[in-house]
């Protein structure tokens, strides 16, 4: 039997552990009432970026229209 598939083996890999802990982390944040605390950072994450991705295009074209000219 391949040591690397044995899950003694599997456990012990770091990355592994990150993933199993961040989906452990993420399903006990969801039984708890922090869950519309994440909802509106997430919302205001989104707003804000798409704002900023608004304004750095809007500035790229008007840097572009001047060097044209």
């Amino acid at each position: 039997m391949n040591t690397k598939t044995m899950p003694h083996k599997i456990l012990t890999d770091h990355d592994v552990l990150q993933v199993i802990g961040a989906h452990v982390l993420a399903i006990g944040l969801s039984f708890t009432n922090i869950e519309l605390a994440l909802k509106i950072v997430s919302l205001s994450l989104a707003i804000g970026y798409t704002a900023w991705k608004w304004v750095t295009e809007y500035n790229k074209r008007k840097k572009e229209k001047g060097n044209k000219k």
